[in-house]
């Protein structure tokens, strides 16, 4: 499978920013108001994501997320690891993510070698038609600064269909691979 990671720090650079203006923190019952996040309440495979990324045993919850469909334009058969036929339309979308633990989430380091091992992990599964793309970024909760994690999850095919497939397949293993990636370690590891 394809991955990568990088970081957008400084002054221009996206942050994760929470509250904002219609976060809903789906932390302390996933279910009941995931049907509130309209992205969400539209797609089974995002509302499943959310669901697991914002579970008790996570470690992480999120913020914010989006889909699109991607066209053929944006896709390199390369950067997927397609077949030219299988590149003809993609689905993606973005899950901002956060760790819990107030130690992990002010670590640039701890960030850092959790992107490394995440895109380490992934890079080894059997997966074509899709990426993942990590982006440590800065983050601000409740005005206490620190750092979060951008999850880019990407699929492609030869139909909508199909596309979708492979999207929600790789969103799928990122969104399980992020939560088993992230637990075992500590902020000085």
């Amino acid at each position: 499978m394809e991955a990568d990671w990088e970081v957008e720090i400084g002054p221009e650079a996206p942050a994760i920013i929470i509250p904002w203006e219609g976060f809903i923190d789906l932390r302390t019952c996933p279910t009941a108001d995931i049907h509130l996040i309209p992205e969400a309440a539209g797609n089974v495979q995002l509302r499943e994501a959310l669901i697991r990324l914002n579970s008790r045993e996570a470690g992480v919850f999120t913020s914010k997320c989006d889909l699109w469909w991607l066209t053929q334009e944006e896709i390199d058969k390369d950067e997927f690891g397609a077949e030219p036929a299988n590149t003809e339309c993609g689905f993606a979308c973005y899950v901002d993510v956060l760790f819990l633990d107030a130690e992990k989430f002010v670590s640039f380091e701890c960030h850092e070698t959790n992107v490394r091992r995440l895109t380490g992990v992934l890079k080894k599964l059997d997966l074509v038609d899709c990426r993942v793309d990590l982006v440590v970024r800065p983050a601000t909760v409740n005005s206490s600064p620190g750092y979060g994690l951008t999850i880019y999850a990407a699929g492609c095919g030869a139909t909508p269909l199909l596309a979708e497939r492979s999207w929600a397949q790789v969103l799928q293993v990122a969104a399980e691979a992020t939560i088993t990636v992230s637990l075992p370690f500590s902020a000085g590891e």
